[in-house]
C-alpha cells in the first residue's frame, strides 16, 4: 500500500434496502494528527443523498472536529457511515436540498433515483476492485 493514510472502503447496500446489490466506496483520510484529529470521510463527488453535499462531504459529529474523540475506532466511524446509508434521512438537516425535496414531494422518484444510483455502484465497484490495490470491504458483525 503506497498510501495508508487514503483509504477507500466499500460499504455494501443492506438486502432489501434501496441499495441493495450496490457497493458504494466512501474515502477516509487520515491526517497526520490522528488520533487526535479526524478522519475527513467523503462519498463520491457525485453521489446523491440527503444528507451528502455536492461533492461528497458530509458533516457528521463522529467526524467532526469539535465532537472528535481520539478513542474512536476506524471500525466505530465505518460502522457508523454504514447505518447512515440506510437509516431514514433526519429531514431537519438536509445537506442536499434537492434531494430532500424530491423526497419530501415525490417519494417513488426519489426512490428511483436511489436505485439507479446503485446500480450504477454496482457496476463501478466491480470495476473498481479489478484494479490493483488493497480494498477494504466492510462485514457487518
Amino acid at each position: 500500500m503506497k498510501d495508508r493514510n487514503n483509504w477507500v472502503v466499500w460499504l455494501p447496500g443492506r438486502k432489501g434496502s434501496l441499495y441493495e446489490g450496490a457497493v458504494i466506496p466512501i474515502t477516509i483520510t487520515i491526517p497526520l494528527g490522528y488520533p487526535k484529529e479526524p478522519p475527513k470521510v467523503a462519498f463520491p463527488r457525485d453521489f446523491k443523498h440527503i444528507h451528502v453535499y455536492e461533492g461528497g462531504a458530509i458533516c457528521m459529529p463522529i467526524v467532526d472536529q469539535d465532537y472528535w474523540k481520539p478513542t474512536r475506532t476506524m471500525h466505530e466511524i465505518i460502522s457508523r457511515f454504514d447505518s447512515f446509508l440506510h437509516q431514514k434521512p433526519n429531514l431537519l438537516s438536509p445537506a442536499n436540498e434537492d434531494m430532500l425535496t424530491l423526497f419530501m414531494d415525490k417519494l417513488p422518484d426519489y426512490e428511483q433515483a436511489i436505485r439507479e444510483q446503485a446500480s450504477h455502484y454496482r457496476t463501478q465497484g466491480e470495476e473498481y476492485l479489478m484494479r490493483p490495490a488493497v480494498h477494504i470491504h466492510y462485514r457487518r458483525a
